[in-house]
């Protein structure tokens, strides 16, 4: 059953980000700026039109609201399938921003965590109505221990990450990553858009003050994955986009030997850690080698030296008889 957000007056929208903000208005305007994709997001329109004076200064260039869009409409479809194969799956959506995925997707049996800065988390809370299924998590990812407030559970589970790594420094994806594994393990599965370079360049956000984040681009498919995940598919997100961008970016794809705008997906192939301590705690202990004799260090008597036997007497001497 789908939960539709609540339509409120407007709300001051200080300290919101621009990649928060700008997604939510692309979704609302979504069947006037890709009519042809058939994508509908009616929690957005509904944030949209109680906060529409606010949000206004957010809406991006067509293209790139044509981005936004064909990237979520990319992330929808995969989740979608995630979620028909593992009904009561477990989805976990980091930096989720002013995402309405959940009244999207959610089937009913979902367990459902989102996660993002408290201040944006407290506007989560005024927006959409409680959900004893979905959870709310302020939480800096960018700190150690935020993994630990989220109690996943065990059970199937999905993260996802739109626009999340995109902004973020490669070390932070590294420890994001490596934080996930530590307590998903394998089969986890992992969701995060990314552009190349020059893409990366047009779809930033118009800088509006000295910190308004730039997208990072990649430019290998190397840098696409962690130690201990592994890359299953890069799903991409100019088929989505209609002409040109769907005739350019094969052609991009040749020359650069990377999709220049897709989904990386991703599944995790290292064991948590409690259970790699676990193993190492039970592990039977080898026995210990026999101990060895001690040997005795002491030099060996050197032999007496040999002595050698008294000379014979000299022979009598003879008489000489009288001639």
């Amino acid at each position: 059953m789908t939960v539709q957000a609540v339509q409120r007056p407007a709300t001051a929208l200080g300290g919101i980000a621009e990649t928060a903000c700008a997604p939510l208005v692309a979704r609302a305007l979504a069947a006037d700026v890709a009519p042809d994709l058939g994508f509908r997001d009616r929690a957005a329109e509904t944030i949209y039109r109680s906060m529409q004076p606010e949000l206004e200064p957010h809406r991006a260039a067509k293209p790139a609201m044509l981005a936004m869009i064909a990237t979520t409409w990319v992330i929808d479809q995969i989740v979608g399938s995630f979620t028909s194969r593992h009904p009561h799956a477990q989805i976990v959506d980091l930096g989720a921003g002013l995402s309405t995925r959940f009244q999207r997707i959610d089937n009913g049996m979902l367990t459902w965590i989102d996660v993002d800065l408290p201040e944006i988390v407290s506007l989560r809370e005024t927006l959409f109505p409680f959900c004893d299924r979905r959870h709310l998590i302020g939480a800096d990812i960018g700190r150690p221990g935020w993994i630990d407030r989220l109690e996943l559970r065990r059970a199937p589970t999905l993260v996802v990450a739109e626009g999340l790594f995109a902004y973020a420094p490669a070390e932070t994806m590294t420890t994001v990553l490596s934080d996930l594994a530590a307590v998903t393990g394998p089969q986890t599965e992992l969701l995060y858009d990314y552009t190349s370079p020059l893409i990366a360049k047009r779809l930033s956000p118009r800088p509006t003050s000295a910190d308004t984040p730039m997208r990072r681009g990649i430019r290998r498919q190397r840098e696409l994955t962690r130690e201990g995940w592994q890359l299953m598919r890069i799903h991409a997100v100019y088929e989505a986009m209609g002409l040109p961008y769907s005739a350019i970016g094969p052609v991009l794809r040749r020359l650069t030997r990377l999709c220049p705008h897709g989904v990386a997906h991703l599944v995790c192939t290292a064991a948590p850690v409690v259970e790699r301590e676990a193993e190492a705690a039970t592990a039977p202990v080898p026995p210990a080698p026999p101990a060895r004799e001690a040997v005795e260090t002491r030099a060996a008597p050197r032999p007496a030296a040999a002595t050698r036997p008294p000379a014979a007497p000299p022979p009598p001497a003879r008489q000489q008889l009288p001639k």
